[in-house]
């Protein structure tokens, strides 16, 4: 703040001696060598002081396309093969080899990619199911959520039809939520629609099932829409339960329950929807409690350790933080859900940066590459590979982003 006001001092100063200047020259009166010379040092330090002040407007929403993020977008990424759509896309995960795992809720729910975009299987058509899945408009001061109808509702798509509450949104679909890839190559989902854990092999070989399917619960066996899951180096599994329970539950590399902490609230260690967890090389879990704006940082025990709430986005609701990923450069990446942005966090949970735009509901062609790069439409996950380069998922935009690091 200090060097702004002599910025702006040395500008008033300046006016003076030019308004002077020029008073002289209307009457006619030559200024001296001596004048006009100390009037042009004056004009030549203003600025250079104020040239760092005169992109502000600018570089508060950067365009990625003119390297003001240190990213690049890579149109027509991924390649889809011919006659294949993408659904509403919620997770990106990358293995060690950079290959992309891209889930969306489509017919092929979990698609793997070259890193070049290069198609090589899908997998998950079995296992995560079709579930018809309504969101009725919240009461005032809650949020929205889904209602899972059984699978018997599911094949009739009945509705309780003497419920008052208006809905939003009313669909049929694979409820892929959420994905991590672990330091063996085993992919994780979390299946919303059935409250389920699914942990895959390298190959795409179902390995285990963490919860009983279509049984929504709150137990040891039983999870209640589950966001998120992620794995520590000793291979301990930590899942967000996020929609309906609110908790976090931590099993054994084997799958046996050892704990769970966290129930419905805005106090240390309650939640909100915590829709997204990760972890760091410490072992810290960072736990996006997205209806609370803020993000909880625990040990691997449980214990609460702080939280993040300060983070400089907008305030207004636009700012729930849908997904979090650890890049190699020490920051923690997030999308903002209805702020349609991506922001970088430091490890003392201080806001670095924010950038993307939105784009309206005209521009969503499904599946064509024309919709417009380096916007977004309900960005959902996000991850970034061992080169720093960053891919975006879209709910919104059903399309899965690439941004190239510079």
């Amino acid at each position: 703040m200090g060097h702004l006001y002599c910025r702006i001092l040395l500008f008033t100063t300046s006016c003076q001696l030019w308004l002077q200047l020029w008073a002289k020259l209307t009457l006619k009166i030559q200024p001296s060598k001596k004048e006009i010379l100390k009037h042009l040092s004056t004009f030549s330090l203003i600025l250079l002081t104020l040239i760092p002040y005169l992109g502000i407007a600018q570089n508060l929403s950067p365009n990625v396309n003119e390297n003001k993020t240190g990213f690049t977008a890579v149109p027509g990424w991924p390649q889809l093969p011919d006659g294949w759509e993408l659904g509403k896309v919620s997770a990106v995960a990358i293995d060690s080899h950079g290959r992309v795992y891209v889930g969306h809720r489509g017919e092929h729910p979990i698609l793997l990619f070259e890193p070049d975009g290069a198609f090589i299987r899908s997998q998950g058509e079995t296992e995560i199911l079709p579930r018809h899945g309504v969101v009725y408009a919240p009461e005032k001061g809650e949020s929205a959520f889904l209602t899972i109808l059984s699978e018997s509702e599911t094949k009739t798509g009945t509705l309780d039809s003497s419920d008052p509450r208006e809905i939003l949104v009313e669909e049929t679909i694979r409820f892929l939520h959420g994905m991590h890839v672990d330091g063996h190559d085993n992919l994780w989902v979390t299946n919303v629609g059935q409250s389920t854990v699914l942990k895959y092999s390298p190959a795409g070989a179902l390995l285990m099932v963490l919860g009983t399917a279509d049984e929504p619960g709150e137990d040891e066996n039983h999870f209640n829409q589950p966001t998120d899951v992620v794995l520590n180096r000793a291979g301990q599994i930590f899942i967000s339960d996020g929609y309906i329970n609110s908790r976090i539950v931590k099993f054994s590399k084997t799958g046996k329950f050892l704990k769970t902490w966290g129930k419905r609230g805005k106090g240390k260690g309650e939640f909100n929807t915590p829709h997204a967890i990760t972890i760091d090389k410490k072992g810290t879990l960072y736990v996006s409690d997205r209806t609370n704006y803020r993000i909880q940082l625990f040990d691997g025990e449980g214990n609460y350790l702080e939280e993040w709430t300060d983070l400089g986005l907008a305030g207004d609701g636009s700012d729930e933080i849908n997904d979090i990923h650890w890049g190699l450069d020490g920051l923690l990446y997030g999308v903002t859900g209805r702020g349609d942005s991506i922001v970088t966090i430091d490890n003392r949970g201080n806001l670095i940066s924010e950038w993307g735009t939105s784009y309206s509901t005209d521009d969503e062609v499904t599946n064509d590459h024309g919709r417009p790069v380096a916007r977004f439409k309900v960005p959902h996950g996000v991850c970034l590979d061992k080169r720093g380069n960053l891919f975006v998922a879209e709910v919104g935009g059903r399309r899965a982003q690439k941004f190239s690091r510079e």
